[in-house]
């Protein structure tokens, strides 16, 4: 809707507003109302299944959290030892959480981009081809840079995911030490009372130091992962500078 339908109603409106002897009657006009109009509505439709499918009960959270509670009770006696019960926690809670933002949800956006940049590049084209009669490789400048930019950004941050994988892992082990100790002391709530000083500064010595050794790795992860981001919004950027100069 924002990449092509717009734009090019646009486009017309303004060519037949200030040229109207070529196409700008008011069947023209009705046409691109109602073609902006229908895809408006297209609009609303992805954005309410998208908004049903997707948020604490949506997008398959609910699904796998039911598997991994299947698979925990029907495990054997020798198997429930292996993995401590906060690790389930902790997959049930976080993991699953970031399986659906970050894996499905995430290809469902790189899909939706690639399309769009599909019709990005078909509307250059479109456009090129309007602008002059003879195709020249200074009107087809705008489309070689998005296929030159955008292969170079993919192929530069894809060389970034071992570290950013890394980085990853290292920030889930931290995480679930620290959701571990919460986790225990939550549900050992009515037994703390026989604490003693000692006891309870040592369990909150040791959150704080989970936190703090979890703090350090998600600086670092958070930083590598936007960085990444910024890779492909620098390569863009780029690319409409240079197609506002041409």
């Amino acid at each position: 809707h924002n990449v092509v339908v717009t734009p090019v109603v646009l486009y017309f409106v303004l060519n037949w507003a200030t040229d109207p002897a070529h196409g700008g009657s008011y069947d023209n006009i009705v046409i691109l109302g109602s073609v902006q109009f229908l895809s408006y509505l297209l609009y609303r439709w992805g954005d309410l299944a998208q908004l049903r499918h997707r948020g604490r009960t949506g997008g398959t959270r609910m699904v796998h959290r039911h598997q991994l509670l299947s698979k925990l009770l029907m495990m054997d006696q020798q198997e429930q030892f292996e993995f401590p019960g906060e690790h389930w926690f902790y997959a049930g809670l976080i993991n699953v959480d970031s399986v659906t933002v970050n894996g499905y949800w995430q290809m469902y956006a790189m899909m939706q981009n690639i399309f769009g940049l599909l019709l990005v590049v078909g509307v250059l084209i479109w456009k090129a081809l309007d602008k002059a009669a003879d195709v020249s490789y200074i009107n087809m400048l705008p489309t070689a840079t998005f296929l030159i930019v955008t292969p170079t950004a993919v192929l530069w941050i894809m060389l970034r995911r071992g570290k950013l994988t890394e980085l990853l892992e290292q920030r889930m082990d931290s995480e679930e030490k620290w959701v571990e100790i919460l986790a225990w002391a939550s549900g050992n709530g009515k037994y703390l009372y026989a604490f003693g000083v000692r006891e309870i500064a040592k369990v909150d010595e040791m959150f704080s130091m989970a936190m703090v050794e979890f703090s350090k790795r998600h600086i670092a992860a958070r930083d590598y992962a936007n960085d990444s981001q910024w890779v492909m919004r620098w390569f863009g950027s780029a690319s409409y500078c240079l197609i506002l100069c041409w």
